[in-house]
């Protein structure tokens, strides 16, 4: 039987270190991003600064685990941020939940490679495309099906 790796997951805060790193690496050189972390336990907001000099702020919020049903409360979070666009990082989006966050509005980012970054004002649009299946989730996982490895050792356990 093969034995795929399970990588190990990103903490927050490194979910956060790597967002402000992809982020950079995405923009065109023109266009500055400045960090600001308001108190040290706060998550990330971001300036981005286009060639013209319009800016705009980001709240970057980042998640260990993000679900499709945990958006309206994301939303209702970032709604009290004034004149402030949001930003949702987690270790992995699946694409339910990326098609959630993307008609409630709402920018995001996994450790995968998943962004979507809009912006009205400047205009700026930034997406990429990262892995469509969770690579932090082990096959001891709990299942939902009758296929893999928890499945098969309550066959085994019924069997004998």
């Amino acid at each position: 039987m093969e034995q795929t790796r399970q990588q190990a997951a990103p903490s927050e805060r490194e979910l956060i270190t790597g967002v402000d790193r992809r982020l950079r690496s995405l923009l065109p050189s023109t266009w500055s991003i400045k960090s600001d972390r308001p108190q040290p336990d706060d998550d990330l907001v971001l300036t981005i600064t286009a060639p013209d000099g319009r800016s705009a702020r980001l709240l970057v919020e980042a998640k260990s685990l993000v679900d499709a049903r945990n958006v309206p409360s994301l939303v209702e979070r970032f709604a009290r941020a004034d004149d402030t666009s949001a930003v949702v990082v987690a270790r992995y989006l699946s694409p339910g939940t990326r098609a959630a966050l993307e008609e409630a509005g709402l920018s995001y980012a996994d450790a995968t490679g998943n962004v979507r970054l809009v912006l009205d004002e400047p205009g700026l649009a930034v997406v990429t495309t990262g892995a469509d299946r969770d690579p932090f989730r082990g096959p001891e996982r709990p299942t939902n099906s009758f296929r893999g490895i928890p499945a098969a050792r309550v066959a085994r356990a019924l069997v004998d």
